[in-house]
């Protein structure tokens, strides 16, 4: 009776065992998972700050080659009015200056070429 007793405090002692160390593997396998979860967190954050940065940087050069430029068209043409005033008036001179051509162009025909032709 005495042997059983041992045999079973023996079992139970070597249940009780397994079952620290199951514990404690899962206990590891969580602190893993979650070391695991943050450094592909923080890949994810790393990852899209570089994309927003090389996006920013190909802002900057698309800015830098603008300004070049302009610099180039104010070095060559002078200061430019960017206002938008300044475009609606370059627009309505551009748009008179090609309706006083075409009005000087049907008057020059009118004058020179209509006096020409015998009426019929």
């Amino acid at each position: 009776m005495l042997l059983l007793v041992v045999v079973v405090l023996v079992l139970l002692v070597v249940v009780v065992l397994v079952l620290l160390v199951l514990v404690e593997l899962a206990v590891e396998l969580a602190v893993v998972t979650a070391a695991l979860a943050v450094v592909l967190a923080v890949d994810v954050v790393l990852v899209v700050l570089v994309e927003v940065l090389e996006l920013l940087s190909l802002v900057l050069k698309l800015e830098l080659s603008l300004s070049l430029l302009v610099a180039a068209l104010v070095k060559v043409t002078g200061p430019i009015d960017v206002s938008v005033g300044a475009v609606g008036r370059l627009l309505h001179d551009t748009i008179n200056k090609n309706s006083a051509i075409r009005k000087n162009a049907r008057t020059r025909f009118i004058s020179t070429v209509l006096p020409l032709t015998p009426l019929v």
